[in-house]
């Protein structure tokens, strides 16, 4: 027997209401953004902003999509795009990788970064961190629990740091080929003499890895140095680390820190800017170890339907022309991508690989 159910009026109306959101969509599109990501996307006095952030909402508004803003962090924001179904799309300095193009779908490309490393340009500072490491490698050769990268047991030397118990130096069979964790360096009987910064869920130590192997890498080699990385849940946490040069529970202090050049310039001009900790001697190497593309990216939960509509507001936005005024006043002709840069990067000039970026993405309407 068919059963009809009947509703009131406003009881219908009620109903109805609440399966649309701004833009019509029956579920809003749940958008993750960090906050400790400057100057890409951020969060000041509570509010979220940043080149990545202001680029993605106009894209968004331009879509008519219902959307809302899930807070993430560099280590939980793909597990969540992914299985863990927390978010939908992701407006932050993601890196495309052909591992991630497997599992996520990417918009076009909206920004290229590159990886690089903020050092002490201080020869005092960089003799003290490297004595600081020698002494581990010494106490640990003394104590018996020291080995070479083939797990040969290595001695103090008569004429040097180390030796094999045979009196033999570290020969190059004996060099590092691969960076790993500095814990799991110092749990394998090493000592993390070089250690690198990296931010929890980054790309940096496969590039600081890769570096090593073709030799493209600034850091020495030897028998008993031993390149680790230490993870930071964030950029501050770890660039702090680097200026206040304290030694951490392993006694050695970081010798570098590694991560996309924007982001690490930004939060060391930060932490200059605060004063809570002397970062005067730390400086940013000219070197790129790697081409950090940035992309929007979509979880398979979205639409086929919704991501036409996004892609096609991403090249909107892109393409539409703005009257705006520089910094000083002046009027601009302008699109949001070249506004948005000299906002959040002030007094800096695009790369020329960045300005053909933006105006590759500049489209006709038919």
């Amino acid at each position: 027997m068919e059963t009809q159910m009947r509703f009131s009026i406003p009881v219908l109306c009620l109903i109805l209401i609440g399966t649309f959101t701004q833009g019509g969509a029956a579920d809003p599109i749940r958008v993750g953004i960090r906050h400790d990501a400057k100057p890409f996307v951020y969060r000041e006095a509570g509010e979220p902003k940043g080149f990545l952030f202001d680029l993605c909402k106009a894209v968004l508004d331009t879509s008519g999509l219902g959307y809302t803003l899930v807070d993430v962090n560099a280590a939980n924001r793909l597990s969540w795009l992914g299985d863990e179904d927390r978010i939908d799309l992701l407006c932050d300095p993601v890196t495309v990788t052909l591992d991630r193009a497997a599992r996520f779908q990417f918009s076009p490309i909206v920004f290229v970064s590159g990886g690089s490393f903020l050092y002490f340009d201080d020869k005092e500072q960089n003799d003290a961190i490297y004595l600081a490491g020698l002494a581990r490698i010494e106490q640990a050769a003394a104590g018996g629990t020291l080995t070479d990268f083939n797990g040969r047991r290595l001695v103090p030397a008569k004429n040097g740091i180390v030796s094999y118990e045979n009196g033999d130096p570290p020969g190059a069979d004996a060099h590092q080929t691969k960076v790993a964790s500095c814990h799991g360096i110092e749990a394998s009987g090493r000592i993390g003499t070089i250690r690198i910064g990296v931010l929890d869920g980054s790309t940096a130590p496969e590039i600081i890895n890769n570096a090593l192997q073709s030799g493209r890498s600034v850091i020495p080699r030897s028998g008993w140095d031993t390149v680790c990385y230490k993870v930071f849940e964030t950029h501050q946490t770890g660039i702090a680390a680097l200026c206040s040069r304290e030694p951490d529970s392993s006694g050695v202090p970081l010798s570098y820190y590694f991560g996309d050049r924007d982001i690490i310039l930004s939060y060391l001009d930060t932490l200059r800017t605060d004063g809570a900790v002397d970062c005067g001697p730390v400086a940013v190497s000219d070197r790129f170890f790697s081409v950090e593309p940035y992309a929007m990216v979509y979880s398979d939960r979205i639409a086929p339907a919704e991501i036409k509509i996004l892609q096609k507001a991403l090249l909107e936005t892109f393409s539409a022309v703005r009257e705006t005024t520089t910094p000083t006043g002046t009027p601009w002709r302008t699109t949001l991508p070249f506004e948005l840069f000299a906002r959040y990067f002030p007094g800096k000039d695009p790369s020329p690989s960045l300005i053909t970026l933006f105006k590759s993405m500049i489209v006709p309407e038919r």
